[in-house]
């Protein structure tokens, strides 16, 4: 909390605050933080103002961060939290380091394997083989522990709806070792896990451009896409969970397709072969938080299919 005087960690008084300069106090903070520290740290920052005219407090968050040991000063530095308020930091050891590696490493595999167990369930549905299919995922960056039990996420995909429906088709729902599933057999399987990690793999249809020639529309995983993102931020926030997220949209065995957005719009090209995919996947990722996902959803879904 910046605007508080202090004496060895005590508050002193008067409390009133800082002289506020600028509106765009919070954007200078995360700016400071994202440019001298390696790798990034993005906190969350509120200005609130102080019953004094003319003053403010800026409340500094931070949650405690997997990819740590984060660097500053050209990443030549490593301080670590002490809890003493009189002098907080000290420089790490090279022990210490080791250990915070290690603990990075852990999360991030375990999101591989959580994803992994997702995939082989998907293909139960949507074979992964040559079928043109898009997958959805919304998950914790870095996975330590689940964030509910497993009742609770049936209770919270049978109990929250999406523009007057369930999320996903209530009679093809099944409970998982992790969570909840949707088995909607030739079409759609769709997972929301105790562990944070929200799935969608559907099939892709063509459309007709014309007689001859058939064309996979991209457009048609914006509406997976919102409703996967309107349920991951609706779970996340029923459970309480603030920290970083991971989104990504994948369009998967879509090489030489022809492939338009939205039917007719060619953007002045006459040939649809100027359409045509040479790659086996088209991917986005977008990486937030969740009150970034919570105050601009749609903003997070725009960025998602600009990028595809």
């Amino acid at each position: 909390m910046i605007g508080v005087n202090t004496d060895n960690g005590v508050a002193q008084e008067p409390v009133e605050g800082f002289v506020t300069l600028t509106e765009e106090l919070p954007l200078t903070i995360e700016n400071i933080c994202f440019q001298n520290i390696n790798p990034p740290v993005i906190p969350r920052v509120r200005v609130i103002p102080s019953d004094v005219a003319g003053r403010s407090f800026a409340v500094i968050e931070i949650e405690e961060s997997w990819e740590a040991p984060h660097a500053i000063e050209n990443s030549t530095k490593v301080y670590v939290r002490t809890g003493n308020a009189a002098n907080p930091y000290e420089l790490a050891t090279v022990d210490l380091i080791i250990e915070l590696m290690r603990r990075r490493a852990e999360p991030e595999a375990k999101l591989k394997r959580l994803l992994s167990v997702a995939g082989k369930r998907a293909h139960k549905v949507v074979p992964d083989g040559t079928i043109c299919h898009a997958e959805i995922t919304a998950s914790p960056s870095y996975p330590r522990r689940p964030l509910c039990a497993r009742e609770d996420r049936w209770n919270f995909v049978a109990n929250n709806l999406y523009r007057g429906a369930h999320y996903f088709p209530f009679a093809t729902l099944r409970r998982v070792e992790d969570g909840v599933a949707s088995y909607n057999r030739e079409e759609e399987y769709g997972q929301v896990s105790i562990d944070g990690v929200l799935l969608i793999r559907r099939v892709m249809e063509r459309n007709r451009e014309d007689q001859q020639n058939p064309v996979l529309l991209l457009g048609q995983l914006l509406l997976p896409t919102l409703r996967l993102l309107h349920c991951a931020e609706a779970s996340y926030r029923q459970v309480g969970y603030c920290g970083d997220l991971t989104m990504q949209v994948t369009a998967n065995n879509v090489r030489l397709e022809r492939m338009l957005f939205i039917p007719g719009v060619r953007l002045g090209f006459d040939d649809l072969n100027d359409f045509q995919c040479f790659e086996d996947v088209v991917s986005a990722t977008e990486n937030t938080d969740s009150e970034t996902l919570s105050d601009d959803l749609l903003g997070v879904v725009q960025s998602l299919m600009r990028q595809v």
